[in-house]
């Protein structure tokens, strides 16, 4: 039960962390997905200056950001490794969900690796909308993109943690009927 406890920690506290990022791009989102049909002039360029405040972050912090998330996939491995059934249906569907939520980070936000002049490093996809240059979409649309991407992120890593929560509640359930099993057992055995 440590084992699975330990794991439990690793996997609920980065989707925790990664949804408390989120929730703080919320009032820059909110403003950008839900203005019909087009942000306000100054709702855009609030957002606009939100995101390129993220793609300014120092590369300390893209580097503790991408260490919590291999500490998630990691408390995902531990889990899965000493499973039992149970784990391998809460805990692989939540893995698929991480997984999905990275792919999606990846994909949509994480240009990839951009050659600078003195490395290679990662950068956020918020370096466009702080250039102010949008390749292919439209202002406007290339916020909604980013929004709605931080939506569905919160969304996916929501049911991480429901799914971490339903395993739980599901293992002191089983527990809770096996000492009921086993207490039934020992006044029969005494009965007799």
């Amino acid at each position: 039960m440590v084992h699975s406890g330990f794991g439990s920690y690793l996997v609920v506290c980065p989707a925790s962390f990664f949804l408390g990022i989120l929730f703080t791009n919320w009032s820059a989102d909110h403003s950008t997905l839900w203005q019909n049909p087009v942000p306000e002039a100054a709702l855009a360029a609030a957002a606009e200056e939100h995101y390129s405040l993220l793609a300014a972050i120092p590369r300390v912090m893209q580097y503790i950001l991408h260490s919590v998330i291999l500490i998630g996939l990691s408390g995902h491995i531990i889990k899965l490794h000493k499973g039992n059934d149970s784990n391998w249906l809460f805990d692989g569907a939540s893995l698929v969900l991480y997984m999905i939520s990275l792919v999606i980070y990846g994909k949509t936000l994480v240009f990839g690796l951009l050659h600078s002049q003195y490395d290679l490093s990662l950068y956020i996809a918020f370096w466009d909308v702080s250039n102010r240059e949008y390749q292919d979409l439209p202002r406007s649309d290339t916020l909604r993109v980013i929004a709605a991407t931080h939506l569905i992120m919160a969304v996916v890593l929501m049911g991480v943690l429901l799914l971490q929560g339903g395993q739980y509640y599901a293992q002191k359930a089983a527990e809770k009927e096996l000492i009921e099993m086993e207490e039934a057992a020992i006044k029969k055995k005494k009965s007799h």
